[in-house]
């Protein structure tokens, strides 16, 4: 026999189901689009074709710009110049190289609710050939696991995985300079004076 505790908890479980079915906010803004599931590509490239990554918070201004150099490897432009942490820059940019589109949103309406009007990070790619892609950042779903993007030109509001935007986002935020090794005392520096 089920005691009457026990059948008090399932009551009260139920009621907490009902409760957040019916309360739960829905996966993206109230726009009356429906939004589309895709196995497409922002865009594709190579690595090789990569020549500077531009990063802009619009939310507090921070920048940061880097570029490779064939020769050299990844250097930092801004917020100052100096040697870059190639791994970290190359870890963050390999999403960047096909960013995938899980869901889009065609015509979706009022861009500030998903935080695209202004966008809060605009990401810049100068290619070798001279061309370039960007793409406007706005917040995080309601979820919490993709970003709301847009190319400038287009009228499509995309979702893109939150932890590749993170990756490069977390640059501007934490620069990838490569430490300065300190000379031990006693020993002549890179210039040849103690």
């Amino acid at each position: 026999m089920v005691r009457r505790t026990t059948w008090i908890l399932l009551g009260v479980l139920a009621l907490a189901a009902i409760g957040y079915a019916v309360w739960r906010p829905t996966g993206t803004p109230s726009s009356g689009v429906e939004p589309t599931t895709t196995a497409e590509n922002l865009w594709i490239l190579n690595a090789d074709q990569l020549e500077i990554v531009r990063l802009v918070d619009q939310t507090d201004g921070g920048l940061l710009v880097v570029q490779r150099d064939p020769q050299s490897g990844w250097r930092m432009l801004a917020p100052r110049i100096g040697e870059a942490d190639a791994g970290r820059i190359e870890l963050a940019v390999a999403w960047l190289l096909a960013p995938a589109i899980r869901e889009s949103l065609e015509n979706p309406g009022d861009l500030a609710s998903f935080g695209l009007d202004p966008p809060q990070a605009e990401v810049t790619v100068i290619l070798r050939d001279g061309s370039s892609r960007s793409l406007d950042v706005g917040r995080l779903d309601p979820t919490g696991s993709v970003y709301y993007v847009r190319l400038p030109e287009s009228s499509m509001v995309a979702m893109v995985s939150r932890y590749g935007v993170d990756d490069l986002l977390g640059l501007i935020e934490d620069p990838p300079y490569l430490p300065e090794t300190p000379t031990p005392e006693g020993l002549p520096s890179e210039t040849g004076m103690p």
